[in-house]
């Protein structure tokens, strides 16, 4: 019997609703503002700012509010975020963004450490599968209502704005409601006891200072750079992606094909997870060769398709120029794309979660070293959307290649160096090399 999933439960059901509401927000938001004359990178840059600091602020934030509570709070700020969308302001919007990163930093940290800290041993590997799949298929669910509204349609009217930003508004407020279910037990009072006799400006500082001392660690500068691939992939797939698909008037129904590709980004992380649960059940030790292996396949083959598809302007603005291969296939070729996009996430996530595992075995916590490679991905994240609104997607696809080709290198190297200092010490037969999240939640 699952006794971890009768607490759970409640706070599945919450995710399922609020990533709905936020990840559907995140693929129009761009388009949305710049309909309205505003600027919609400057405001996704503004939530991915926010979620670097909301990383620094969690362990705090685990000490001073209880799990629950802060929960509950989060899940506000993922419904505002696409409730101020119906009727755009600028300054309004940009606020928004900023405290809804903060909170979506927070959100997944503080639940992804209970999943992990709730659930047994043999209830972990489905506890955490499950809760990764609600994610994922909440960007399905979302990208299916862009796709249903925006059928046949080439452009978003006010109308369809109403429409789509209602609708996942009110995916976000089931998601609040759902929240205040969440028992009592869902709460972790173990930070709190270990600094109740600090102040909290020493306990932040003390964070600090771990998390510099672990940073410059011979070793662990390049494992902890891979970060910058990670969040430069996730917000491409969150905003890049669709939004030149939806700057590319020359597609046939690119708009409606911005949300069908976004079904099928949600559909490829959720196999992703589907495939990396069976195989930590019969791969332990070898499984980061194929996370990375199917990482670098999934990626090569989506950003090259990209640079055939897609218009190599079409993420500053919308662009009559053609792609430089035309074909009247071109939205299952993009659907196929947004599939492996879906795959390279999930399995870089997941190849990273546990190289970090072993790597940091010999440390106390794996917070610190999470939080640093959260801080990383949150940094890479915001600097994707500051430079979208000028670099070329060319630009950007080259420099994917690059840091994909560099991740996978480190990620297997660091892996190997780990299990060989595991065996040394005699601690690998007793390391159980189960798919965990110690501490935070690995999301793409």
């Amino acid at each position: 019997m699952n006794h971890a999933l009768r607490v759970l439960l409640p706070m599945f059901i919450s995710v399922f609703f609020i990533s709905m509401c936020e990840y559907g927000g995140s693929n129009i938001e761009v388009l949305v503002l710049e309909g309205e004359g505003m600027l919609g990178y400057v405001a996704q840059s503004l939530f991915w700012v926010g979620f670097t600091f909301g990383v620094l602020a969690t362990p705090l934030i685990s000490i001073m509010v209880k799990s629950a509570t802060a929960f509950r709070i989060c899940c506000l700020f993922y419904m505002l975020y696409t409730a101020v969308l119906i009727y755009p302001i600028g300054p309004l919007v940009y606020t928004i963004d900023f405290f809804t990163g903060f909170a979506v930093a927070v959100a997944q940290i503080i639940t992804g450490s209970r999943v992990q800290s709730l659930s047994s041993h043999e209830e972990a590997g489905f506890n955490i599968g499950l809760y990764y799949a609600c994610q994922m298929t909440a960007i399905s669910a979302s990208n299916a209502v862009l796709f249903l509204v925006l059928r046949g349609q080439t452009f978003i009217s006010t109308q369809d704005r109403y429409d789509i930003m209602i609708t996942l508004t009110a995916m976000g407020l089931i998601g609040v409601i759902v929240s205040v279910f969440i028992p009592r037990q869902f709460n972790d009072e173990s930070l709190s006891e270990s600094f109740e006799e600090s102040s909290l400006a020493d306990t932040q500082l003390e964070i600090l200072r771990e998390m510099g001392r672990t940073f410059v660690q011979p070793g662990n500068l390049l494992l902890f750079m891979t970060g910058a691939y990670l969040g430069l992939e996730a917000g491409f797939w969150m905003g890049v992606f669709g939004t030149s698909i939806g700057n590319s008037l020359e597609l046939p129904n690119h708009e409606q094909l911005m949300g069908l590709s976004g079904i099928f980004v949600g559909l490829g992380n959720v196999s992703g997870a589907v495939f990396g649960t069976i195989l930590s059940k019969y791969i332990r030790w070898k499984q980061t060769w194929v996370y990375s292996g199917l990482q670098l396949v999934a990626s090569l083959v989506a950003y090259t398709g990209i640079y055939f598809l897609i218009p190599l302007d079409a993420n500053i603005g919308p662009t009559h120029s053609a792609p430089l291969y035309t074909t009247p296939h071109a939205d299952l070729y993009l659907s196929v794309i947004g599939f492996l996009l879906g795959v390279n996430d999930n399995m870089g996530f997941a190849c990273m979660t546990v190289v970090f595992e072993r790597a940091f075995s010999h440390h106390e916590s794996y917070v610190i070293p999470f939080t640093l490679q959260f801080l990383l991905i949150g940094l890479s994240g915001s600097a994707l959307f500051i430079s979208s609104g000028y670099l070329p997607l060319k630009v950007q696809l080259y420099t994917l290649v690059g840091l994909s080709l560099y991740t996978a290198l480190v990620l297997l190297v660091s892996d190997w160096l780990s299990l060989r200092r595991m065996r040394r010490r005699g601690t690998l037969a007793t390391f159980r090399g189960t798919i965990s999240i110690r501490g935070t939640f690995v999301d793409g």
